[in-house]
């Protein structure tokens, strides 16, 4: 065998955590904290936008300019990562029109939990941590109980609904690329949203998870960490398996591609119920829903989703 028929062997998954983690950290404190500034400002508005670029968003710009170069030399689109059979048209709508109506309906869950934590005589951080927590995991069960009662094949391996797998080779760079470039566009999109949108719809009262990662009490910690939990964890595995997994491959049975990635997009940004972040949210999932079509691993947004949402409270437990 001559040394140019060996391939180097891929890394294992604690070095690809390693290193990803290990880059996620200098992005997030460093990159995301230094910034380039231009001689002028780039689009003339009041909001003092554009007149400098992170380098965060630097890093995401060459990356995009490499995801770009590779697409157009390449002959022809990857297939698709997903082999539904098209029996299962008549389903679609169906699950999802029930998933809706869970999703909206599991608002009962809150109060419910809000009471029982209240009567523990906890903390009132503790008490919004507990209940986002088995309020989320609630909505998840039941997401999940309502897939495979109308897919019994959806959480199978062999349904081809989608490829998940941890022990592909070399996913950190996938992952990598994925995270900076999702920084870049939401950057962008965001700064334009704060431009076209009125001041007066940005409340400047943080929200649940901004009154989570405040604080610096020992009680305060502890309900961060549980208040983490959903966001950085349940969410995003269960978010790219309900839109990433079930959603974007279910509408290419009635639609296109295109069309049913930009739906799912917007029904994914219509979930968070956030006039102001609808536009950002809604890139990030055109680019989410992009990265698992390319790389043919939902475990590869999964693990980008963890990392954006990770970023809020990293982020402000350490202040960026």
């Amino acid at each position: 065998m001559t040394s140019s028929s060996v391939s180097k062997p891929p890394l294992g998954v604690p070095l690809q955590v390693l290193f990803l983690f290990s880059a996620y950290l200098v992005h997030l404190l460093v990159l995301t904290k230094t910034s380039l500034s231009f001689p002028f400002q780039l689009l003339p508005n009041n909001h003092g936008l554009f007149l400098q670029i992170g380098y965060d968003s630097l890093a995401g710009m060459i990356c995009l300019s490499f995801y770009v170069r590779k697409v157009l030399r390449r002959s022809s689109p990857p297939p698709l990562p997903w082999s539904i059979p098209k029996s299962h048209r008549p389903n679609v709508v169906p699950t999802l029109t029930i998933l809706l109506l869970a999703y909206f309906s599991s608002s009962v869950y809150s109060p419910l939990f809000s009471s029982f934590f209240k009567s523990l005589d906890l903390s009132p951080r503790m008490i919004e941590a507990g209940q986002v927590l088995c309020s989320h995991l609630c909505w998840v069960g039941v997401g999940c109980k309502i897939l495979s009662s109308q897919l019994p094949d959806f959480f199978s391996p062999s349904g081809g609904w989608y490829n998940f797998s941890v022990r592909s080779v070399n996913w950190f760079k996938s992952v990598l690329y994925g995270y900076m470039i999702s920084c870049f566009v939401f950057n962008v999109v965001d700064s334009l949203n704060a431009v076209l949108l009125p001041a007066s719809l940005f409340s400047p009262e943080p929200g649940l998870v901004g009154r989570l990662v405040s604080g610096s009490t020992k009680g305060d910690w502890v309900a961060k960490a549980i208040g983490a939990i959903a966001p950085c964890l349940s969410a995003p595995w269960w978010e790219e398996v309900l839109y990433r997994g079930f959603l974007f491959p279910s509408l290419t049975l009635l639609l296109r591609p295109l069309p049913s990635l930009l739906l799912s997009s917007l029904i994914f940004s219509s979930h968070h119920l956030s006039l102001t972040s609808f536009f950002p949210l809604f890139a990030l999932g055109a680019v989410w829903g992009l990265i698992y079509k390319e790389t043919g691993n939902l475990w590869v947004v999964v693990a980008i989703h963890g990392l954006w949402n990770s970023r809020v409270f990293i982020g402000g437990w350490a202040g960026v």
